[in-house]
Formats: structure tokens, C-alpha cells, sequence
């Protein structure tokens, strides 16, 4: 059952608030908020059932709960008058007034009544954001499997680099271990530009195997509070490119123009992303009856004084004038039956709306269709993260142990880490804790979130309770969080949390700095026995 709903009341006259309360004292209900009628503000976000005490001649009372109901069409606005009612009801009610009440013997039952109906239209409420939501992220997955090919292109490609740079360099690096001692060194000093090369080539196409899951990871998330950050368009366009991929483009000439320069807008994370992605796949599917070398898609940006304009257009059929002002309702579509979900436009029109954006289409039969986003420049530019700054290189070898089931990632940390730290690895949490059993000595303990049998969060609980000088040690690192439960769990250990894969130089710092910052809490801390005056 639905919690009680927020009732606010605006008055008249101070008297009309005591008479509300006495005639709320014997009910369940109660005033969140009280304030006279000139105070009452436009933004009733928050309020299920606003009670207004009107006295106003009918057609001023008219005009002002027609603006207030038009303004807020999610509070059920309940106006109270002097008996008999009848005087004002029908016009009160045509203005968008969900009841009228006397203020009279009856007013607690009236008031129970429509305080009954605002809690039902709060769970309505409820259901319907939560179902936009599930939706909005099944037309997400829905897109992400019409681009799974592109994608798969993509993530082979570079794989394909890897694998054959690394098999030349073992079969290279056999040879010349397979020659005499006193020709290795020779061979290995020829050797060693190309091997190089093949390396920077190897990081470089493993780095762009990460930007692809990366971007995959956070485009497939399904977050029901998104963080608001600051987004710059452009670069969202060259992310949902690297994600149609190579086979997808195949299907139609893209054009991209960019504008050089674009201010940032604000909304939630990845949402133009998926506001992009939808447009694409609305012009795939637009233009494939086209013979494949007809077919043509652009994007553009560009910007003003006062918004940022996100372009998608194609040169496929276009849509009727009778048709186009439904392209944005729900559920409407003019593919064939199982074909369109006819969610794609709905949801992207609500997710420009949520960015207080607006979309707009222009089209007619035979010339196309282009949809242009517009996105409101921020007044003030969202500060950027502070980078996270350079710790210098201690001569102290630090003590790292890392908690991890890969069975290539320590060793690769190993070696890329292991003339720094002493580094010593666990492959589960059981032998992490028998490991701890014998030795505590470490300095700081990197440990995966995910684990065949526990997680990082229960890991750092029992460390907690077992060893509670080693909690704020600890540093996490995943390769991807699903679970909503097990991502506020983490974020409740208030531990920091690396994603794979990890820049060793960064990691190096970020081990330092939280030595540093332990030894530093440690030097703080009275010794035992010691009790601080308060």
C-alpha cells in the first residue's frame, strides 16, 4: 500500500488552517506544508493533494485553479468554499479541480475521500514511472542487439591484433632463446624495435577493446536514479559510432559533420547516447527497402547562443503529414506487425524531455526524415572531476596484497608492479583469510568485487571484524557491476573502487597515496590507553 500522500493547503484567511487541522486531528492525515494563498508557488513537484481555501468570485477561482491544475498535472488540487457548493462546483471542476468541498461538519470525510483517491494516483504514479523505466531499458537492450554485430566486429578485430602480435613475439623470442649464448644478445638487440612496435600495438588495441565494453557496460545499465553530469555531445557521437561498428555501417553511406567546438550540456549519463543510437536505428530501418547503395544517414552537431543541436536524418521514404504527429506516441509504429515495438521515438522523446531538451521532426512522403535535438546550454558549466594527483615514488617498498580468481591479471600485475611493491597474490577470499591468519604485515590489500565464493563487499566485512586495522587498506577493483545491491553495498564500505583494465602508472600512485594517507591516519590516532578530553 502506497505511503499517506503529501498534502499541502493554501489559504486565505490564517483561521481557514485551524479549521483544516481540527478537521484532520481525528485522521490518519496530516499538513506537510501550510502557506498563504499569494505564496503558493508555481512548482508543485512534490505535493499529491494541494486544498485550497477559495472565497474568490467564480471566474477569478476559475482562471486560478485552471493555472495552477495546468501547471502540476500530477497533484490532485481539491478546493474548499463556503456552502452550499453547488454555486461554484461545475465551473471549479471544468477547471481541472479533482473535487470541491464545503468547509463545513463534513469537511474531515470529504477530506478522507480525496486524500483515498491521491493515494491511489500516487501508486498509478509509482507504476507508471516504473514501468517507463523497465521499458526505456528494454528499447536500450532491443538496440544493442540490432548493433551486436558491429559490435562483435569491432571487439574481433582488435582481439585478432593481439593474439597474432603476442603468438609472433613468443615464436620470435623461442627462436633466439634457441641460439647460442653468446648470439642471443645480438639477436635480441635487433630484435627489440619490432618487438616494440608490436607491443605499443597490442596496448593500443586492448585499449580500444575496453572503450567498447566500457561504453557497452554503461549503455546496457538500467539506472533508476542517474547521475546528472556534464556531456559533451560530440563525444557521444563518436562513442555510438565505435559502437555501430564496421558491419552496421555497411548497411548505408553515414555522413558525420561535428561542429569543431560544442559546449557541454547537462543531463543524466548516457543519455544522449541512447538518444542517438534510437535515431540511427530509426533511419536503418527507414531506409532498408532502399537498394543498399541509395541508402544514406547523416549526423550533425552544431550550437547557438542558446542550445546545442543534435542532427539524424535519411533519404529513405519519409513520413505522411497525417503521420507524423504520431510518430512520438507510444507503442505507434509503421513497421509490420512483430517487427518495432514502437517504443524507439516514444522513449527518446522522453529522455530529451527529461534533459529539458526538446526533438523535432521535419519530413514529407518521398524526401526523408530528419529528427534535430535540441539540448538548452547550461547558464553555468559543471565543474570537472579533479584529477587525481601524482603521488611521487617512495623508496619504501610497500607490502600489496591482491585478492583475485583471474588467473592472468595477478600475474600481469605481478609483473608489471613487482620491482616497486613486494607484491603477494591470493586467487579466492578462503585463501586471502587463511593468508591473513599468518600475516597481517600489509600495506595496502587490492582485492576484486566479484569472487567465485564471495564477494568484495562480504570479503571487507569479515576483514572489518577480523582485522579492523586493515579495513581502510583496502581498495577494491571489478570488471563490471550488474547488481544494483552489490553496487550501494560497495558504495556503503566508502573504499575506492578501480576499474579494469588498469593503468599500471595510475595504480602505482593510487597504492602510495593510500600508504600515505594510512600512515598519516596512524600518526593521528592516541596511542592505546589514551582517553581524549572532551
Amino acid at each position: 500500500m502506497s505511503e499517506q500522500p503529501t498534502i499541502w493547503l493554501a489559504y486565505e484567511w490564517p483561521t481557514t488552517l485551524e479549521r483544516v487541522e481540527a478537521a484532520m486531528e481525528n485522521t490518519a492525515l496530516a499538513l506537510e506544508q501550510a502557506l498563504p494563498l499569494d505564496e503558493l508557488p508555481a512548482d508543485l513537484s512534490g505535493c499529491h493533494m494541494l486544498v485550497i481555501d477559495q472565497t474568490l468570485r467564480p471566474s477569478p477561482a476559475t482562471l486560478r485553479i485552471y493555472s495552477i491544475c495546468e501547471a502540476n498535472p500530477e497533484t490532485l488540487v481539491v478546493v474548499m468554499v463556503k456552502p452550499p457548493r453547488t454555486l461554484v462546483n461545475e465551473e471549479l471542476l471544468r477547471a481541472g479541480a479533482f473535487a470541491v468541498v464545503e468547509d463545513a461538519s463534513t469537511l474531515s470525510t470529504d477530506l478522507l475521500q480525496a486524500a483515498a483517491a491521491a493515494r491511489r494516483l500516487q501508486s498509478i504514479q509509482e507504476k507508471h514511472r516504473q514501468m517507463s523505466a523497465n521499458l526505456a531499458h528494454q528499447d536500450k537492450i532491443a538496440a544493442i542487439g540490432v548493433l551486436a554485430a558491429g559490435v562483435s566486429h569491432e571487439v574481433n578485430n582488435p582481439c585478432a591484433a593481439v593474439l597474432s602480435n603476442v603468438a609472433s613475439l613468443r615464436e620470435d623470442l623461442e627462436d633466439i632463446m634457441r641460439k647460442p649464448r653468446a648470439q642471443r644478445l645480438q639477436a635480441l638487440d635487433a630484435f627489440a624495435p619490432e618487438a616494440i612496435e608490436a607491443l605499443t600495438d597490442c596496448i593500443g588495441a586492448s585499449h580500444r577493446i575496453a572503450d567498447i565494453v566500457t561504453t557497452l557496460n554503461l549503455f546496457s545499465r538500467k539506472d533508476e536514479h542517474p547521475e546528472v553530469v556534464s556531456v559533451n555531445v560530440n563525444d557521444e557521437v563518436q562513442t555510438v559510432l565505435r559502437l555501430l561498428g564496421r558491419e552496421v555501417k555497411y548497411q548505408a553511406a553515414f555522413e558525420v559533420d561535428l561542429a569543431p567546438t560544442l559546449p557541454a550540456v547537462v543531463g543524466p549519463r548516457n543519455s544522449v547516447a541512447q538518444v542517438l543510437t534510437n535515431l540511427v536505428v530509426n533511419a536503418l530501418h527507414a531506409t532498408s527497402g532502399m537498394p543498399k547503395h541509395e541508402r544514406r544517414i547523416w549526423i550533425r552537431t552544431l550550437c547557438d547562443a542558446d542550445y546545442v543541436v543534435l542532427e539524424v536524418g535519411d533519404n529513405g521514404p519519409g513520413i505522411s503529414p497525417e503521420m507524423a504527429p504520431r510518430v512520438f506516441d507510444p507503442f505507434f509504429t509503421t513497421k509490420p506487425h512483430g517487427e518495432g515495438t514502437g517504443l524507439g521515438l516514444a522513449i527518446t522523446r522522453q529522455l530529451v524531455q527529461q534533459m529539458d531538451g526538446e526533438i523535432l521532426l521535419h519530413s514529407a512522403p518521398g524526401e526523408g526524415a530528419t529528427f534535430n535535438v535540441f539540448f538548452e546550454r547550461p547558464r553555468a558549466s559543471m565543474s570537472s572531476e579533479a584529477a587525481v594527483a601524482c603521488v611521487p615514488p617512495s623508496s619504501e617498498r610497500l607490502r600489496v596484497l591482491v585478492i583475485d580468481d583471474d588467473p592472468y591479471f595477478p600475474a600481469a600485475l605481478a609483473r608489471a608492479l613487482g620491482r616497486q611493491f613486494e607484491l603477494k597474490t591470493a586467487r579466492s577470499a578462503a585463501d586471502a583469510r587463511a593468508l591473513l591468519a599468518k600475516d597481517t604485515a600489509f600495506d595496502v590489500l587490492l582485492a576484486d568485487v566479484i569472487m567465485p565464493d564471495t564477494d568484495g563487499v562480504n570479503f571487507f566485512l569479515w576483514l572489518s571484524r577480523q582485522h579492523p586495522q586493515l579495513r581502510t587498506r583496502v581498495m577494491f577493483m571489478t570488471g563490471g557491476i550488474t547488481s544494483r545491491a552489490l553496487s550501494e553495498a560497495l558504495d556503503a564500505t566508502n573504499r575506492p573502487c578501480l576499474a579494469k583494465p588498469i593503468n599500471h602508472q595510475e595504480l602505482a600512485a593510487l597504492i602510495r597515496a593510500l600508504a600515505r594517507e594510512e600512515k598519516a591516519l596512524q600518526k593521528e590516532m592516541p596511542p592505546v590507553g589514551h582517553r581524549t578530553m572532551g
